[in-house]
């Protein structure tokens, strides 16, 4: 008889503990995250960009609370004698939010941090010809053709050849050049691979080359490589100026005689791009004012002169 009052005693007591358990459990659920702490999210962006920043360390009062996820986002549950959230991310400045009371979203916009470099000084080594193989070998980039002076104040590429070594003009400022005693005819002029007969127009005045469309070129003066061929006093190598295949960029030049320009840029973004280059002399505007009044000097004799126009390909 005691036994059993005693499981029965037991039993009564272990029933009573499971449903205070249960309540409470449901208590606890059903409380609120404000009963243990304020529950802050927000999002972290580049001030600047826009742009979500992810791996940002969110702190406070020197303790680590949150890090943002790949949308720059967080969620960090803060006491009420919490004043000050911190986001702390490096190449940024970093910043600081005060809580006000109740308050629940925090965004933070970081400004990159700007650091004063110190001077960079490149150096290289010049070139030993004497150990190098490539004999009467000359290579100029567009920038050094544009800085050698020439008649009119306009960069041409024949021009700019006549004032190397070993190299004379034909005719002074006419677009003709004698490579060590050679003829004018024994130099081979090709451009992207592609040789070019027609080396100037207006009787040598101009070079058919526009110097806003140059990249660089090679000049061999002597012991070319054997694959160019066909000539036997010079070679002059051009290559044109690659298309940009993610910006829109450009260039023009504006000459006492004539004017050129280039421009560049993508189609469609990283598989087509297009460049446009034209050149314009100004000879024949010149011409038309000198003309009229060439005419109005003749016109009691009957007599007019027209100008010519030529087009050429």
């Amino acid at each position: 008889m005691g036994l059993f009052s005693s499981y029965i005693i037991i039993k009564t007591v272990m029933q009573k503990a499971k449903l205070i358990i249960f309540f409470v459990t449901a208590l606890l659920i059903s409380m609120p995250a404000q009963c243990f702490g304020r529950l802050v999210s927000g999002e972290v962006h580049d001030k600047h960009t826009k742009q979500a920043i992810a791996g940002v360390a969110i702190h406070s009062a020197g303790k680590s609370l949150a890090t943002t996820n790949a949308k720059g986002q967080f969620e960090v549950v803060v006491d009420d004698t919490c004043s000050m959230l911190c986001a702390t991310k490096q190449g940024y400045e970093q910043a600081k939010h005060k809580l006000k009371r109740g308050e629940t979203v925090v965004n933070f916009k970081l400004q990159p941090l700007s650091r004063q470099l110190d001077d960079v000084v490149v150096t290289a080594d010049r070139t030993n010809k004497l150990l190098s193989t490539s004999m009467g070998h000359v290579n100029l980039t567009q920038q050094e053709i544009k800085n050698i002076p020439t008649v009119f104040g306009e960069a041409d590429v024949v021009k700019a050849l006549q004032l190397q070594p070993g190299v004379s003009a034909g005719m002074e400022s006419f677009a003709g050049m004698n490579v060590r005693g050679g003829n004018n005819d024994e130099n081979l002029f090709m451009l992207d691979g592609n040789p070019v007969y027609q080396l100037s127009h207006f009787g040598g005045l101009f070079s058919s080359f526009n110097v806003e469309t140059i990249s660089h070129m090679n000049f061999y003066k002597s012991a070319f490589p054997a694959r160019y061929g066909g000539r036997v006093s010079s070679v002059i190598d051009l290559h044109t100026k690659p298309c940009d295949f993610q910006k829109y960029t450009g260039s023009a030049m504006l000459g006492l005689i004539s004017g050129s320009f280039n421009i560049t840029g993508p189609i469609t973004t990283d598989k087509t791009a297009f460049s446009f280059s034209i050149r314009r002399s100004w000879l024949d505007l010149l011409a038309v004012p000198a003309l009229a009044i060439h005419n109005i000097k003749q016109k009691p004799d009957g007599k007019k002169r027209l100008p010519d126009i030529r087009l050429s390909t």
